[in-house]
């Protein structure tokens, strides 16, 4: 099931804080999530499964530099989404 795949979890409550509508827990919770979806993308490799995690990841990190303004969310977004770029799949395309 979905729910087994490594992140799953964490990929779920990643997406539901892209909701503009959504508050962003404190930064360091935040960043957190998005490192373990990271973390889950990086599990699974350049699959279509990991290119999405990181596009989430990337998202989540955006999200955040927008609101927070830190560079360093910048800098992982950029990361993240090029890592999601590699992979040929919808979300690598929507990555470029």
């Amino acid at each position: 099931a979905a729910n087994d795949e490594p992140g799953a979890r964490d990929a779920s409550r990643a997406r539901a804080l892209l909701d503009p509508a959504a508050a962003l827990p404190p930064r360091a919770e935040t960043v957190a999530l998005a490192d373990a979806v990271a973390i889950a993308s990086s599990k699974h490799g350049r699959t279509p499964a990991g290119g999405a995690l990181a596009r989430t990841a990337a998202d989540l990190r955006a999200r955040l530099f927008r609101a927070d303004h830190t560079a360093a969310d910048a800098r992982e977004a950029l990361e993240l989404y090029g890592a999601a770029a590699g992979v040929h799949d919808e979300a690598g395309c929507a990555a470029q």
